[in-house]
């Protein structure tokens, strides 16, 4: 349950990683079905299940295959763990091992992430190389297009919501008093932020790329 645990974590932290984002806490509150209460996180967190199944299916099918990392992606793995050495100190942390912690959760180790990230960068080289190695015609993707049509030309639609409000309380539980024109411009004000929130937040899902591994260096 554990190492399920910190598997989960670390394809969760990675897919957060590629997108920009840093805290959980900001993805709690992002709701993505007002239907169903889904939030960001709900969403990423399942991704991340998805990625860790995908990655541990291929990692088998390479192993079974005989497939073993080629030098220039072994290299990238040892020049982007010298760099993980030298970014923990410049974040201030008072150790490596405090670091990896509060970036994957409590109990990832220095051994344990090496091995993830490691693993999927084989696989990445892994899908790359078997992708690269397929060859369709034309009339061979037309022909597939025909035969699942109903299905590929299903669509999901995503809807993020992000609601602009007017705190009526202080921190203590106490009335704000505002006059209406003062309430009109803090909501405004509120609108403003959350229209440039879900215009990041777009920015970055247009940019994200689910399948390609972050590197250790990346956690900041």
């Amino acid at each position: 349950q554990r190492q399920m645990c910190i598997r989960d974590r670390y394809y969760l932290r990675s897919l957060m990683l590629q997108n920009g984002i840093s805290s959980t806490s900001s993805l709690k509150s992002m709701t993505m079905n007002s239907t169903t209460g889904e939030t960001m996180y709900d969403y990423l967190k399942s991704q991340a299940v998805e990625r860790l199944v995908t990655c541990a299916a291929l990692d088998k099918q390479a192993a079974e295959e005989g497939f073993t990392m080629s030098d220039d992606t072994q290299t990238e793995v040892d020049d982007q763990l010298k760099q993980l050495e030298e970014q923990w100190v410049s974040a201030g942390y008072q150790s490596r091992d405090a670091f990896i912690r509060a970036n994957y959760g409590p109990y990832m180790t220095y051994d344990r992430l090496v091995e993830l990230f490691t693993r999927d960068m084989l696989v990445n080289e892994y899908a790359t190389q078997f992708s690269d190695s397929l060859s369709y015609s034309d009339a061979d993707y037309e022909q597939y297009y025909q035969e699942n049509a109903n299905t590929l030309d299903e669509y999901t639609i995503t809807q993020f919501v992000f609601n602009a409000t007017v705190d009526t309380t202080d921190a203590d539980g106490n009335t704000i008093e505002m006059t209406d024109d003062e309430k009109s411009a803090a909501l405004e004000q509120a609108k403003t932020e959350k229209q440039a929130q879900a215009q990041e937040l777009q920015a970055k899902l247009e940019a994200c790329l689910l399948y390609t591994s972050p590197s250790p260096r990346d956690t900041r």
